[in-house]
């Protein structure tokens, strides 16, 4: 029930109605939801910011260890995908890469507002950023 509360889902019901029905914004009314979508990125990366600035490094080796879960994980599946559908070329490689990317900061954002270890889910943004830096090179060599 508090899911249909949640702002992100009526915004996501309101913007897939105005896409199927043709329906146009009007000016104004577009270019205010084109700054406020602008702003999200940058604050999400103040909030992390905000939040690894007070990180305790503890527990590395489960950041890194999930990390490497997400990396691997998410590539089997993109691999598995691109088997089930037939993908080759070029939508192959991105599905791939795709998949791959590292944990989003949008997680980090939903265990601050679900009260959950936010500590830890900063440590684990970083270092699947870390290792999909590191790794991304060799996955780019790989699908093209």
């Amino acid at each position: 029930i508090s899911v249909a509360r949640q702002p992100v889902l009526w915004a996501m019901v309101i913007a897939v109605g105005v896409l199927l029905s043709d329906w146009t914004l009007p000016l104004w009314l577009a270019n205010t939801l084109d700054l406020l979508g602008g702003f999200t990125i940058p604050l999400m990366m103040i909030t992390l910011g905000v939040s690894l600035a007070r990180l305790k490094v503890t527990r590395w080796y489960r950041s890194v260890l999930f990390s490497v879960m997400r990396l691997a994980g998410g590539l089997l599946a993109g691999w598995l995908m691109c088997l089930a559908l037939g993908l080759t070329g070029v939508e192959r490689g991105v599905v791939l890469l795709q998949s791959a990317m590292p944990v989003a900061v949008f997680s980090y954002l939903l265990t601050l507002r679900y009260n959950r270890d936010h500590q830890e889910v900063a440590a684990i943004v970083v270092t699947s950023t870390i290792l999909a830096f590191i790794g991304m090179p060799v996955l780019l060599w790989a699908v093209l």
